[in-house]
C-alpha cells in the first residue's frame, strides 16, 4: 500500500492503529525537516518590504488599468453618441428627401403644398366640395397624418 492511499485511510478515520502512528510519524519527520530548513536558509517569506513594494506596485497598476478603461468607455460613448448625431441630422434628412413631403411649401409662401394638391384633386373628383385648409403631421419616411378643413 502507497503513503497516500494510507494518508486517504488516516484522513477518512479507516486506519488501524499502526497506520496511524506511521502516518503521524511520517507528519512529525516532515515538520522537523520544515523547521530545520526554515532556520538554516533563514527564509522569511513575509518580507515586510516587499509587501509595501507590491502593494505601491498593485495601487499603480490599478490606477492605470482603471484609467485605460475610462479611455474606452469615453471613446466608446462618444463615438455611439457621434453616431446617433450622423444618423439622426445628416442621414435622415438625405432619406426622407427621396418621399414626397406634403409640408413643405414650393408653390405657395405660406400654405403648404398639399393644400394646393388636395385642391386639385377635389376639383377635379368633386366638383362643388371645397377645401378651406389642410396640414399634415410627419410620422416617419414617407409616412404622414393628413388634416383637411372643409
Amino acid at each position: 500500500m502507497s503513503f497516500k492511499e494510507l494518508l486517504d485511510k488516516y484522513k477518512s478515520g479507516n486506519a488501524s492503529i499502526e497506520e496511524r502512528k506511521l502516518i503521524e510519524e511520517e507528519l512529525n519527520k516532515y515538520e522537523a525537516i520544515e523547521d530545520y530548513l526554515s532556520e538554516s536558509y533563514n527564509i522569511n517569506f513575509e518580507n515586510q518590504a516587499s509587501k509595501e513594494e507590491t502593494q505601491t506596485e498593485t495601487t499603480f497598476i490599478k490606477r492605470s488599468v482603471n484609467k485605460k478603461l475610462r479611455e474606452v468607455i469615453l471613446v466608446s460613448v462618444s463615438s455611439v453618441f457621434l453616431i446617433l448625431f450622423i444618423i439622426y441630422y445628416i442621414i435622415s434628412p438625405i432619406i426622407g428627401r427621396f418621399y414626397y413631403n406634403p409640408s413643405s411649401k414650393t408653390v405657395g409662401e405660406y400654405t403648404e403644398d398639399l393644400y394646393y394638391d388636395l385642391k386639385v384633386f377635389t376639383e377635379l373628383n368633386l366638383p362643388g366640395y371645397v377645401i378651406t385648409g389642410a396640414s399634415s403631421e410627419s410620422l416617419g419616411f414617407g409616412v404622414h397624418n393628413i388634416y383637411f378643413r372643409d
